[in-house]
């Protein structure tokens, strides 16, 4: 048996699939049967085992029966007394642990798998390895939106690949980093880290191209040129990303480009595209999910179900794939009738939003000529057409009043996506959007638009908004809470604001604490939603 568990081993080392897991599923039953005994030595033979078991069902597609392996492979050594030998299983366990939670979306389970998956290999003495996971939890930190874990895990790995000899590894752990400098519109650092990609990677050939299966580098590089003001370099390398087939991250970037340009011909074109590539990019992954969720189920096998007619499996296999065929069509037919829906629904919004924008608008003009009015004539006797123009403002005011509370009422009863889309199309939600984009002449918003962007928050989020009046938040962390509420990136703030991004991410956790107890950034945009959507308090 012990012969048989290491020519699984060999299997496993050598990347040959697993088609079936009756050989691995025949140890287990062995050791747990003939081992029970809690020695160091048996449940070691019993991790072994359990680690080939996971990796069958990994082979298999079977996801959850995996990580369920996976972990009971982890739980069978005594941890506080552990040779470098099993320490090198575990820590691969730990990294298959952590691939299959990234193919999941589960980035907070892949941070934790990755921190067991460095301490193990450290202690095993594999040192490649050990950096490598200071790589791989740039990506966690990106998914997590930690733009200063980013950079640090970066820096981190570069700095150790270089110092075991590691050179043209250091250089490719800059993609991401990049990437995050760009989405905060740092240019400066996004350059520093492109040179060096560039110059040290060894990926690259003498006229710039990137070597296959790295092509979405250029959207990066297209983002910088954006962003440094090379429009027409920022087109060629969005164009390329055509031809690698990238039709999302391409036609993003070209319709970036050509709204800056103001080409309207060019704008209808790549918006069309853009919006073909979303939709197939949606698909796809409603296509994965099913896949995904066909794959999680219960994990009690029979201990014959190895010996399984191999036709009935296949016939299962194909009832399998045509539902998954069916109900991809049925999810496809209900997403049609959804979005037609919600454009109607938008257009209704959209109305009921000018209304009551036009509405506010003129009462707070009445409100401030009426004061005016009254302040001027406040010694002096009134004039009888003083008196009626007074009095006909004073009217109009308390029609605005009742039309405004009707408005208000009818708001309180709308849904929070209706409200989310209220919120969103407003000139001055608007404003701040397009302030986003640095521009020539480009100047930080007033005090006055701050103000009116609080008060229209306040209106379309009552919940939240009274909510971050309780917490006594500052004034940057009150509009840092309503930008990432609306979906802003830290960069994009930091630029708002006038401040740096780490300033930013200190506001989010202060702001996190006071509303919630504990510093989560990650989960500030969510908790905050939740607020809303669960119509009730958040403190």
């Amino acid at each position: 048996m012990l012969a048989e568990l290491e020519r699984l081993e060999e299997q496993n080392r050598s990347d040959q699939p697993f088609t079936s897991d009756s050989a691995a599923r025949r140890i287990v039953d062995y050791y747990d049967r003939w081992y029970r005994l809690p020695t160091a030595a048996n449940r070691n033979l019993q991790m072994r085992a359990y680690y080939m078991l996971g990796s069958a069902y990994r082979d298999m597609g079977e996801a959850s029966a995996a990580l369920h392996y996976y972990n009971i492979a982890t739980q069978q050594p005594d941890t506080n007394n552990i040779d470098s030998t099993n320490a090198a299983t575990l820590f691969r366990i730990y990294g298959q642990m952590a691939m299959i939670y990234g193919q999941q979306d589960m980035p907070v389970e892949k941070r934790e798998a990755i921190q067991h998956y460095k301490h193990y290999a450290l202690m095993a003495g594999d040192t490649l390895s050990y950096i490598i996971a200071y790589e791989q939890m740039t990506d966690v930190c990106y998914q997590i939106d930690d733009t200063l874990g980013v950079y640090n895990y970066t820096d981190s790995a570069y700095m150790l690949y270089r110092r075991y000899g590691y050179d043209s590894f250091a250089a490719r752990v800059y993609p991401t980093a990049i990437y995050v400098s760009l989405l905060n519109n740092d240019s400066v650092k996004a350059r520093y880290y492109m040179s060096v990609f560039e110059r040290e990677s060894g990926l690259f050939d003498e006229q710039g191209n990137i070597v296959s299966g790295r092509e979405h580098y250029y959207y990066s590089k297209g983002l910088y040129s954006l962003a440094t003001g090379k429009q027409d370099s920022a087109v060629y390398f969005f164009r390329r990303l055509v031809d690698y087939g990238y039709l999302y991250e391409a036609y993003r970037g070209l319709l970036s480009v050509y709204r800056l340009k103001e080409n309207a011909d060019s704008i209808v074109k790549y918006s069309r595209l853009f919006e073909d590539a979303v939709l197939q990019w949606e698909t796809q992954r409603q296509t994965d999910a099913i896949i995904q969720t066909s794959a999680m189920y219960k994990y009690e096998r029979n201990q014959n179900q190895a010996m399984v007619n191999a036709q009935k499996a296949n016939r299962y296999r194909r009832l399998i794939y045509w539902g998954i065929a069916i109900t991809l069509l049925i999810i496809i037919f209900t997403y049609r009738l959804y979005t037609q829906y919600r454009k109607k629904q938008e257009r209704k919004l959209h109305q009921l939003n000018n209304a009551y924008l036009k509405a506010l608008g003129e009462y707070e003009q009445l409100v401030k000529e009426h004061r005016i009015l009254k302040e001027s004539y406040e010694h002096s006797k009134l004039s009888s057409e003083a008196q009626e123009l007074i009095e006909s403002k004073q009217v109009r005011i308390e029609e605005l009043e009742q039309e405004l509370k009707t408005y208000q009422t009818h708001l309180n009863t709308l849904k929070y996506a209706e409200r989310e889309t209220l919120l969103m199309d407003n000139d001055i939600t608007k404003y701040f959007v397009k302030k986003k984009h640095i521009t020539p002449n480009w100047q930080f918003p007033k005090e006055e638009r701050w103000i009116e962007l609080t008060k229209i928050y306040a209106q379309y989020m009552p919940i939240a908004a009274a909510c971050m009046d309780k917490a006594e938040l500052s004034r940057q962390e009150r509009l840092t809470c309503i930008l990432t509420h609306m979906d802003f990136a830290s960069g994009d703030i930091a630029t708002l604001l006038n401040t740096s991004a780490s300033r930013i991410s200190n506001a989010k956790k202060d702001a996190s604490k006071k509303l919630f107890k504990d510093g989560d950034v990650s989960l500030l945009r969510r908790r905050i939603i939740e607020s809303e959507t669960k119509n009730k308090s958040i403190l």
